[in-house]
C-alpha cells in the first residue's frame, strides 16, 4: 500500500473543546485531530449503511449462525 501524503497544518481550536477531545483519546494534539477527521470521513458510510437498513435480506438467520459456532 502507498503511503499516504502528509499536509501540515495550521489550525484554531477552541482550548477547552481540545483538552475534552485528547481526554477522551487519551492522545496528543496531532493523534487526536486525526481521530476526529477520519470519524467525519466515516460518517457517509455510516449514512449509507444506515439508508440500507431492512433492505437487505439475508440467507442466515441468528439461530443458524448460532448452531455454527456453537453445536448442541
Amino acid at each position: 500500500m502507498a503511503k499516504a501524503r502528509m499536509r501540515k497544518l495550521t489550525i484554531l481550536i477552541p482550548e477547552d473543546l481540545l483538552r475534552r477531545a485528547q481526554k477522551t483519546t487519551q492522545t496528543g494534539v496531532t493523534p487526536t485531530v486525526r481521530k476526529g477527521l477520519q470519524i467525519l470521513a466515516a460518517q457517509d458510510a455510516y449514512e449509507g449503511l444506515r439508508k440500507m437498513r431492512g433492505k437487505v435480506k439475508f440467507g442466515l438467520t441468528f439461530m443458524s449462525c448460532t448452531l455454527l459456532v456453537l453445536p448442541y
